[in-house]
């Protein structure tokens, strides 16, 4: 007899906390944005959106530019290099970054590869790769910039760095989960989740945020959050 388990998450609500003095307290219901103080710790509880719907973003029903299509992904897109107005086949898009000229590089994690658009949504080159050699990876979780439009391939437990014309200048390790890198390409931003309530308790989930210097593994603890959750679980 074969049993099947599954946790589930049910987030009750998301507390900010601050650590502050004493401060004025409103329980006024028309308002987006309740702050309260409990032993010295200011909670601030939003309700609703702090702009107006005339102020919202919307997504255009027309798109500035085609960078991509589901298309036929077992056709190479080293025929579309150059080669404008094409959609270029892609799969398991994980993200994509603006260059400060404008160019556009998309994470597409099907093919383990970094590819390269100009403004236009022309394909201008592309780089990494699956494997384990120096600066490929089977695994894209993300994508970030830092310095002087520096490129960064986030796998697990490493991030690859590569220049603006996706050259590849070194790779570092890190523990955790990745957040962000520092503006000068020198440090991780690293979460790791820490206490969590017991299984069908209400309790905290806490996380804590470090900066990681990979050259000499030595951390740097900058803020950390917890998330008021209960755990069940279902037979």
């Amino acid at each position: 007899m074969r049993r099947r388990i599954t946790g589930v998450l049910v987030p009750i609500s998301a507390l900010l906390c601050i650590a502050c003095g004493p401060t004025g307290v409103s329980d006024e219901p028309s308002l987006a944005v309740v702050q309260r103080d409990s032993a010295g710790i200011q909670i601030v509880e939003s309700r609703a959106p702090a702009w107006d719907v005339s102020d919202a973003w919307g997504v255009d029903t027309v798109p500035v530019v085609t960078i991509g299509s589901p298309g036929d992904v077992s056709v190479s897109s080293t025929e579309y290099l150059g080669i404008s107005g094409v959609e270029i086949p892609l799969e398991r898009v994980q993200s994509a970054k603006f260059l400060s000229d404008g160019r556009i590089v998309v994470a597409d994690a099907g093919s383990s590869r970094m590819m390269v658009f100009d403004s236009l949504g022309t394909l201008t080159g592309r780089f990494g790769g699956p494997g384990q050699g120096p600066g490929e990876t089977s695994l894209i979780l993300g994508t970030d910039t830092c310095a002087g439009d520096s490129i960064v391939v986030v796998s697990r437990r490493q991030i690859l760095v590569f220049d603006a014309e996706g050259r590849f200048a070194r790779q570092a390790r890190y523990r955790g989960g990745f957040a962000g890198i520092s503006s000068d390409c020198g440090r991780i931003l690293v979460a790791r989740l820490g206490a969590v309530p017991p299984l069908g308790e209400l309790g905290f989930r806490e996380s804590a945020f470090s900066w990681l210097d990979p050259v000499d593994a030595s951390e740097h603890e900058v803020a950390n959050a917890a998330l008021v959750e209960v755990w069940t679980r279902l037979l």
